[in-house]
């Protein structure tokens, strides 16, 4: 990342606070944006709303956030929007 560069804001983002469903059916908040420090694209951070969690935070670049994915022979969403 070049120092003072900040990428343009997304057209298309979760916002913070929104509650997703994975696809295998977990929950998740979403705690906010962030730029990844080696290659200047967006990630979303998010938290699992469920115990025994792997770690406290998550995060996955945002272009893969609204992706549809092939799940039990059926195009589905990776995160589906439950709450706003």
């Amino acid at each position: 990342m070049t120092k003072g560069y900040t990428p343009p804001s997304p057209e298309r983002a979760p916002n913070k606070g929104e509650t997703y469903r994975h696809y295998k059916g977990d929950m998740y908040e979403v705690v906010g944006l962030a730029i990844h420090s080696n290659d200047d694209i967006w990630m979303v951070i998010y938290k699992p709303l469920y115990e025994n969690a792997d770690a406290e935070f998550f995060t996955r670049p945002l272009d893969e956030w609204f992706s549809d994915i092939e799940w039990e022979g059926k195009v589905v969403e990776r995160f589906s929007l439950v709450a706003s």
